[in-house]
C-alpha cells in the first residue's frame, strides 16, 4: 500500500500546491518516492504480482497517487483539462475509407448506409446519459496521467435468446460503449513479447479479493506513449514528477518567508502605539491572515494604517524564474506553446501567436486525435461492426 492508499483509506484529504500541505506528509511522500526511485524495477513488463502472475506497470508513481496529483495540484490538472478539452472540441467524424477532400467522389450507396449506422451509434454508443463526448474526455485525462486508456465494447444481443449478435466475419458486433477504470486495468500477456490471449487478455482489479477478466474483442486498449521494454505505456505524470515536486517544495518555502528568513513583500505602518501595540497587531495578522490558505482575506479597521511595499530581493527574482522553468518543462512534456498558457511578453506578436496556436494543434492536438481515430476506427468500425 503507497503513501496516498493509507491516506486515502484513512479518509484524509491532502491538498498539494498553494493550497498548503501538511509538511509532515510531504517529507513522508518525498522519502518514499525516493526510496521507490532507488530500489524500484524499472526494467521488464513491471514489477510481477507474485499472487496472480499479472504484469503490475512499474511506474514512479501508482496509478492513485497520479490521479491525486491530477486533482489536486492546481498547475498539473490546469495543464491535463487544457489539453483534453481542446482535444474533445474536435468532434468525431465518419468518412469513406480514402476520404481526403469534399472534392473525392461520391461514397457508394453501401458505405453510406455503414457510415449512417456508424454515426448512429456514435451520437448514442449506450444505454446511460454518457455520451461520446465523456467518454473521450475520460480518456484522455487516463491517457495523459497513466499513459494508457481502457474502453469496454459490449456486444449487442438477440432479443430472442439474449446471444450475442455476429459479425459476417463471425466476431461479435458491438452494441455499447463504455469507459472503463483504467487504473484497475491490467494486461495479461501469454508470452514474454507481450502478446495477449483472445480470452482473459486483461483484467480488472476491483479490489484484492475480486478480479473481473475480459477477452481481448472486449476491450478498446490505446497506449499514449508506448515503449519496446516495458508493456505499459509511458504517463506525461511520470515525465513530469520531479517537477511537481520542486514545484510544491517552493510553494512551501515561499509560503513561510520568515522562517526563511526572505524578503517580505512591505510594511504596515501604525499611526500609534508602542512596542505591546505592534506585537498585537502582529499576532493578529499572523493569526488570521498569515498563510497562504488565508490570501485575499479583507482587513477591516477604524485606525490609520500605512502599507509600503519593499522590492523583491534577488532570491525572490530568482525563484520567480525557477517557476518559469517549471512550466517551461510542463510545456515540454505535454507539447504546449506559452501562447496557449497565457504567457504573454512585449515580444509577442500576432504571427508569432498565430505559429504557436498551429504548433500547438500539429504538435499536441493532432497525435491525441490521430491515436483516437485510429482505436476507434479498429475497435469500433474493423472488430465491432466489421466494415472495410
Amino acid at each position: 500500500m503507497g503513501f496516498f492508499d493509507s491516506i486515502l483509506n484513512k479518509g484524509v484529504e491532502i491538498s498539494l500546491g498553494r493550497q498548503g500541505i501538511d509538511k509532515e506528509k510531504f517529507d513522508k511522500f518525498v522519502a518514499e518516492y525516493s526510496k521507490k526511485e532507488a530500489g524500484g524495477s524499472r526494467l521488464g513488463h513491471g514489477e510481477m504480482n507474485a499472487d496472480r502472475g499479472v504484469p503490475m506497470p512499474s511506474t514512479k508513481l501508482s496509478a492513485d497517487e497520479k490521479f491525486l496529483l491530477y486533482e489536486k495540484h492546481d498547475l498539473t490538472g490546469g495543464v491535463i483539462n487544457l489539453v483534453r478539452d481542446a482535444v474533445v472540441s474536435i468532434p468525431p467524424e465518419v468518412r469513406p475509407r480514402g476520404f481526403k477532400s469534399t472534392l473525392d467522389k461520391e461514397p457508394t450507396d453501401i458505405a453510406k448506409k455503414h457510415m449512417d449506422k456508424i454515426e448512429e451509434f456514435i451520437k448514442d454508443p449506450n444505454a446511460s446519459d454518457e455520451g461520446i463526448l465523456n467518454i473521450r474526455k475520460q480518456a484522455v485525462v487516463d491517457l495523459l496521467v497513466l499513459g494508457y486508456a481502457v474502453l469496454e465494447k459490449n456486444p449487442e444481443v438477440n432479443e430472442e435468446d439474449m446471444e450475442p449478435k455476429l459479425t459476417p466475419r463471425g466476431t461479435k458486433k458491438i452494441g455499447e460503449l463504455w469507459n472503463l477504470p483504467s487504473k484497475y486495468m491490467l494486461k495479461v500477456p501469454k508470452d514474454v513479447r507481450g502478446n495477449l490471449p483472445d480470452n482473459k487478455a486483461y483484467v480488472q482489479k476491483t479490489n484484492e479479493a475480486e478480479l473481473k477478466y475480459f477477452d481481448k474483442d472486449q476491450v478498446i486498449w490505446m497506449d499514449y506513449n508506448p515503449l519496446s521494454h516495458k508493456l505499459y505505456s509511458n504517463s506525461s505524470v511520470d515525465q513530469i514528477t520531479e517537477s511537481i515536486l520542486d514545484e510544491i517544495q517552493l510553494g512551501q518555502w515561499n509560503s513561510s518567508f520568515v522562517a526563511n528568513n526572505a524578503m517580505p513583500e512591505g510594511v504596515l505602518g501604525l499611526e500609534a502605539g508602542g512596542k505591546n501595540v505592534i506585537q498585537r497587531a502582529t499576532e493578529f495578522l499572523s493569526r488570521y491572515f498569515g498563510g497562504v490558505t488565508r490570501r485575499g482575506r479583507i482587513l477591516v479597521t477604524d485606525k490609520k494604517v500605512t502599507w509600503t511595499p519593499l522590492n523583491r530581493s534577488q532570491a525572490d527574482m530568482q525563484f520567480v524564474e525557477y517557476l518559469k522553468w517549471i512550466i517551461q518543462k510542463y510545456i515540454i512534456v505535454f507539447h504546449l506553446q506559452p501562447f496557449v498558457l497565457g504567457l504573454l511578453d512585449s515580444s509577442m506578436s500576432k504571427a508569432t501567436a498565430q505559429q504557436q496556436v498551429q504548433a500547438f494543434k500539429d504538435y499536441c492536438l493532432k497525435p491525441i486525435l490521430d491515436l483516437e481515430a485510429f482505436y476507434y476506427t479498429q475497435g469500433i468500425i474493423k472488430q465491432g461492426f466489421w466494415y472495410s
